[in-house]
């Protein structure tokens, strides 16, 4: 099960951090993609073994927008769980990269 995601970009935005959750013993696969809000496209997508509780790893951040006012962009974060072939939990957010002064932490559940 899926607690909880975050995700913060860095702050010269090249980079970005995720932090997965889980209930359990945390056993099984994550996998992960930031998604074009408006075609559904995958612009990163990857997998990670999920073997603890918390599962942290960095991504490159190619090919995002940071948000701003005069071209704001949103992106959709999918998360998934699977335990052998079968997903167990998945997580479906928005999400905008955050600006370089205050990088943003966002939670979802």
């Amino acid at each position: 099960h899926i607690r909880s995601v975050y995700l913060c970009p860095t702050p010269d935005l090249k980079h970005l951090s995720w932090r997965v959750d889980l209930a359990g013993n945390g056993e099984g696969v994550l996998r992960y993609a930031i998604r074009d809000s408006t075609n559904g496209h995958a612009i990163l997508e990857g997998a990670i073994p999920a073997q603890s509780r918390e599962v942290r790893w960095r991504t490159p951040a190619r090919g995002l927008t940071p948000w701003s006012g005069h071209s704001p962009r949103l992106y959709r974060i999918d998360v998934r769980l699977e335990a052998g072939s079968h997903e167990t939990d998945r997580v479906v957010q928005p999400w905008r990269q955050g600006c370089v002064a205050q990088p943003m932490l966002v939670p979802y559940n």
